[in-house]
């Protein structure tokens, strides 16, 4: 796809800022090209057409200029949240394709873990003020844990408990993300939950992090039935969460009563990959991502020995690729995405594969909202998340 003039994104009636050629090739982007304003009657039908999308012979779209504004929906404070972080990103995407040697690698996440350690630990200041929960850190099995008590545990999950896994690519997030992620879940839905500080990349790689879930699953199973046990991410942890289930499935082990997969699927990318560049104010992803290459690097990351996902054995990383007899065994599974997180594609492609085979999923899609906006713990939406998602363990576990 090419960029016929300098798009501008608009935050409400504001422009923020120029994108030039913001969008790489082979964009598959829909524009709506018949638009009726209520209060304006406004009909871009008979624009000139130099200022319609142009569909080229290999189905790319040349997409003209256009303004991207805000969802008129959206709540106040997630309206904020979004001018501050189209103005200026709180940090970018990792992407460590361009590394050629392991200590570059172990530079690049040595730097990247102190600027998200940074950044989380003024979130998880804020989290744990609105949120307060008593924290305890311990270990299971020999795998590093905090635990999360509310100040009351609700009569219906004294024999229930949560497993969160943490966000971070695999490499970064451990203690903090961990926090931001955990409390709100155990102080509004006044339920235990364990956050796992499995191993990752540079110092671990594939399936360490399995391992250490299986680990403390293993353990809580001890104290409780394996029913009543719900595991759910965000980011790389929801994808880990995935992974956990292929993991058991695999070792014929009981599973737990339900999982919550929050801004992450099983793999793959498609065309929020894109989209979210333009909704984000981001640059063009790179040229590798129209095919769904991965953006995290394969020579030193966590995933360096993990096998290739149509290999035998490439279900234990992406379950999308697992035969339908393995995938339809996963319990009730929660896919929660945003319109303007580059993770939607990869969101529905694994509800799709779920569905497919009979699995009991919720999709969850909130307009407008970036990866992780969970994180943002004040704004209605990711308190209406927090409410989705605790009612989905509500109706599954134990049952």
């Amino acid at each position: 796809m090419r960029i016929l003039n300098k798009p501008v994104v608009t935050i409400g009636n504001r422009k923020a800022k120029t994108l030039p050629q913001l969008l790489g090739a082979g964009l598959v982007f829909s524009l709506l090209v018949s638009v009726a304003v209520v209060n304006g009657e406004a009909d871009i039908k008979g624009e000139k057409a130099d200022h319609n999308p142009a569909v080229n012979a290999d189905g790319t779209i040349s997409v003209p200029a256009f303004e991207f504004p805000l969802p008129a929906e959206l709540s106040p404070e997630a309206r904020s949240y979004m001018i501050g972080i189209l103005e200026k990103p709180p940090i970018s995407t990792p992407v460590t394709a361009q590394i050629e040697t392991a200590e570059q690698y172990r530079d690049y996440v040595e730097n990247y873990r102190a600027t998200m350690n940074n950044m989380f630990a003024t979130f998880e200041a804020e989290v744990l003020k609105a949120h307060p929960v008593k924290i305890t850190a311990q270990q299971m099995a020999g795998v590093p844990v905090e635990i999360f008590t509310p100040a009351s545990v609700a009569v219906k999950n004294k024999n229930r408990v949560l497993i969160n896994l943490h966000g971070g690519g695999f490499f970064a997030g451990e203690k903090h993300i961990g926090r931001i992620e955990s409390a709100p879940i155990a102080d509004i839905g006044k339920i235990r939950v364990v956050s796992v500080n499995y191993r990752q990349g540079y110092e671990h790689t594939f399936p360490a992090a399995s391992e250490d879930v299986e680990k403390v699953f293993d353990e809580l199973r001890k104290e409780y039935p394996p029913q009543n046990i719900g595991i759910y991410g965000c980011s790389a942890g929801a994808a880990l969460a995935g992974q956990t289930i292929s993991w058991l499935l695999d070792k014929g082990k009981p599973l737990p009563g339900a999982i919550g997969m929050l801004s992450a699927g099983a793999g793959g990318s498609g065309d929020s990959l894109y989209i979210a560049t333009i909704s984000m104010a981001q640059p063009a992803p790179p040229a590798s991502a129209a095919s769904g290459g991965s953006m995290r690097s394969s020579k030193f990351g966590y995933f360096s020995t993990a096998p290739d996902s149509h290999s035998a054995d490439g279900h234990l990383v992406d379950f999308r690729q697992a035969p339908k007899e393995l995938r339809a065994r996963f319990p009730p599974t929660l896919l929660v995405t945003g319109t303007r997180s580059f993770d939607m594609s990869s969101v529905l492609s694994s509800h799709r594969s779920l569905t497919q085979v009979g699995v009991d999923t919720s999709l969850q899609v909130f307009d407008g909202m970036p990866h992780c906006f969970v994180y943002q713990h004040y704004m209605p939406e990711a308190k209406d998340a927090f409410d989705t998602t605790l009612r989905f363990f509500d109706r599954h576990l134990g049952k």
